[in-house]
């Protein structure tokens, strides 16, 4: 199976696993917000909610992670240096490191470590390997950063002698 669809199969678990722990761990009687006894539906339903969009949403960031790896991997090794996948690999590394310093800091805290630590590192591993890829990439591009000191010798229009520094690149 490709490794995408075993994130995502994962992450899916995961999810489902936390929703019903959830629905299980919740007293039969609380008190709900209006003041009311009983079960509390609408505080429940919006556990589940969040619960839901923040597994999808961490499950994108992984596969998208993967995927943009693998892409910008394939790219450099086919001789190309494509400024998409450089971005690509930027976004998804940098959003795959800050998903796993902050499970890293729940496990550090330790608040739930082995829930969190499981979480941490494939984040951190995605993050790390998506963000080689693209620093790879920008060495092998050998384009021009967007702005460059460069030194300057010339003269004038005095036919005197001038040398310094010039700001240069693309505006």
């Amino acid at each position: 199976m490709p490794v995408a669809v075993l994130a995502a199969m994962r992450t899916t678990a995961v999810v489902t696993a936390l929703a019903l722990a959830l629905l299980f761990a919740r007293p039969a009687r609380a008190v709900c917000s209006d003041g009311t006894e009983g079960p509390c539906g609408g505080d429940l339903l919006a556990a589940f909610a969040g619960i839901v969009i923040g597994g999808v949403t961490e499950g994108s960031i992984a596969v998208g992670g993967v995927v943009t790896m693998i892409g910008g991997g394939r790219d450099l090794a086919r001789g190309g240096h494509k400024r998409t996948w450089r971005i690509a690999n930027t976004v998804f590394g940098t959003l795959n490191l800050a998903a796993g310093l902050v499970w890293a800091g729940l496990a550090a805290a330790r608040i739930s470590p082995y829930f969190s630590i499981p979480f941490a590192v494939p984040h951190l591993v995605v993050g790390i390997g998506d963000i080689t890829v693209a620093a790879v990439s920008w060495d092998h591009s050998r384009s021009p950063p967007p702005v460059a000191l460069v030194p300057l010798v010339g003269g004038d229009a005095q036919h005197g002698t001038v040398a310094g520094l010039m700001l240069t690149g693309r505006f």
